[in-house]
């Protein structure tokens, strides 16, 4: 019934939801199974139609005196302005602010309401597309804020709480306070580039922001106050809990699904019928995809369905064949994500085993340890130096962990060589032996992924507005306009992890932001940039130039944008080490 819903859900028909409706509940009630799944995959077909059609684009128009709702927290965009997702009415939009107002909106939170000026748009066909699993269908650009409201008690209380552990996290060194954010509350806001892009080289992007295990570890933490008294009171007190803990995180789709089995979960112990994980999964997912279509096409509901799946179905097995818990967690996990992971991105990180098994201990002390020591310390801030000494040391672990893991020379793994890996152990547990999956591996790691790029004379576009050229083992990368952000794991993907020359072929703020993700993930020896750049620590590569790099020669042959530079020769890299100027 549950892949039945999803695959209603991706085909959007115009079906009556009440006839489907009533056909689910008389199906459910006459014990129809084969009834139940046709009707339930018909009224997701039918939900997902008229979801998709209340996101038609609206009429531009001049917004004057109009409340709105924050529907996520705002946090830094491109060019200086501020972005967040705002309901008017029946309505969700993409709104984006400058100056003066961003100044303003700079300081709400999720919740909380704003009066606003500004200009109502419609969203392109690419932004449509992108964005309509989160139900936005425009895009408002804020000119002022002439006035702003609080939330709801609910909100409030849950935005107070959050401002109480930001305050009590001033005591962290500042390049670990958007990390314990994240891994704390979910608030990816003030993340850096460079350990954003390590997490997700190392597959531990499930870190950053709250996912399903979170919701464990606060049930975790409430559970003293969960187990006294009747079935009744833990019933009401799992759900107050998991009402807080959604509201406190912004109803993340990983934390729905995780808060949607443990409230069917508790609906079981409540009745007396424990339900099995695998059921309890299919349940979740069903629900939730029933009461919102478009959460298919969100991929991070999918990769929590997806390695929650893999977990269920593969742990179990290894954990009988004697493979370690967290090692066969993190087998399970991944194999199960890598059904996403492939289509989505193209590849799976292979380093994301060992770096899970050694960051994931950390992270549930982590977590539950921010909650309440971190609620102290906001509250006596005095303490606070004291009380974060164990989580200063957790988060270093975790951003060591992610850096160190990021840097190992290992490819990810492409789409063939997954699945020979999956098949492997799927038959390891059907042969009850672990020998084949591990040959399998260390072929994979050996034969594949520890080999440098492959020499080549020729340019490459990797990615629109990305072109590589490898001379003789060295790597120069040009770059021009905005680059997509799957060009660093397309990049990872043809086993390059260090490039001698950045070229940026543009000028201009846009440009400089595109360099930054390549800059951090390859670490270039040398950076050039046409003139009028904003690329700091880039040389400005003038008309008929002959930038020297040791040895090598990168001739400018048009200083006008694009930049244009030819490989004349790339041998060498200066003898002592430094960036020797261009001339």
């Amino acid at each position: 019934m549950c892949v039945a819903v999803c695959l209603g859900a991706l085909v959007a028909r115009h079906v009556p939801v009440v006839p489907a409706g009533i056909a689910v509940a008389a199906a459910w009630l006459a014990r129809r199974p084969r009834l139940l799944i046709v009707s339930a995959a018909v009224l997701a077909s039918g939900l997902a139609w008229h979801a998709l059609d209340g996101l038609r684009a609206p009429p531009p128009a001049v917004v004057r005196g109009r409340w709105v709702t924050l529907l996520t927290d705002p946090e830094p965009a491109t060019g200086g302005a501020v972005g967040v997702e705002v309901r008017f009415g029946r309505r969700h939009a993409q709104a984006f602010a400058r100056g003066s107002a961003a100044g303003a909106l700079a300081a709400r939170l999720a919740g909380e309401h704003v009066r606003v000026d500004g200009v109502l748009r419609p969203l392109s066909d690419r932004q449509r597309g992108r964005l309509r699993w989160r139900h936005i269908s425009a895009r408002l650009s804020i000119d002022a804020v002439t006035g702003t409201r609080a939330a709801n008690f609910i909100g409030r209380s849950a935005n107070a709480f959050r401002r109480i552990v930001f305050r009590g996290a001033d005591a962290l060194p500042a390049g670990l306070r958007p990390l314990f954010g994240g891994m704390v509350l979910g608030d990816n806001r003030g993340q850096s580039a460079e350990l954003a892009d390590a997490f997700r080289a190392a597959g531990l992007t499930h870190l950053l922001v709250v996912s399903g295990e979170n919701v464990a570890f606060a049930l975790l933490v409430c559970a003293p106050l969960i187990r006294r008294g009747s079935l009744w009171w833990r019933f009401a007190a799992t759900m107050a809990v998991l009402l807080a803990f959604g509201t406190l995180t912004r109803w993340e789709p990983s934390v729905l699904r995780a808060e949607a089995m443990a409230a069917v979960a508790a609906a079981g112990a409540l009745a007396g019928r424990p339900v099995a994980a695998g059921r309890l999964l299919a349940l979740a997912a069903t629900g939730c995809v029933l009461v919102d279509p478009l959460l298919v096409g969100s991929v991070g509901f999918r990769l929590s369905v997806a390695a929650c799946t893999g977990l269920v179905v593969l742990t179990p097995p290894l954990r009988r064949r004697g493979v370690p818990l967290l090692l066969a967690a993190s087998i399970g996990a991944q194999l199960g994500a890598s059904v996403v992971l492939i289509p989505t991105f193209g590849t799976v990180p292979l380093v994301s085993l060992p770096a899970n098994v050694l960051a994931v201990p950390v992270a549930g002390p982590l977590m539950m340890w921010g909650l309440t020591a971190g609620t102290v310390a906001g509250v006596l801030p005095g303490l606070a130096p004291l009380l974060h000494a164990p989580t200063h040391l957790a988060l270093a672990w975790e951003a060591g962990v992610a850096t160190h893991a990021a840097a190992l020379p290992i490819a990810p793994l492409g789409a063939v060589a997954a699945a020979v890996v999956g098949v492997a152990v799927v038959l390891a547990l059907i042969r009850r032996s672990l020998v084949v999956p591990a040959a399998v591996a260390v072929l994979i790691v050996v034969g594949l992924s520890l080999r440098g790029p492959a020499s080549s004379n020729t340019a490459t576009e990797v990615a629109p507005g990305v072109t590589l050229w490898v001379v003789d083992g060295r790597s120069v990368l040009a770059i021009g306009g905005l680059v997509p952000a799957a060009a660093v794991d397309e990049l990872r993907a043809r086993r390059l992890h260090r490039v001698d020359v950045l070229v940026v072929t543009r000028p201009g703020s846009g440009a400089a932001s595109a360099a930054w993700p390549l800059i951090h993930a390859f670490r270039p020896r040398v950076v050039l940039a046409p003139e009028h750049h904003q690329v700091a620590g880039a040389h400005t590569a003038r008309l008929g130039a002959v930038v020297v790099v040791g040895g090598a020669e990168l001739r400018v042959v048009d200083a006008g944008p694009p930049l244009r530079v030819r490989v004349t020769r790339l041998t060498t890299l200066a003898p002592d080490g430094r960036d020797p100027p261009p001339r």
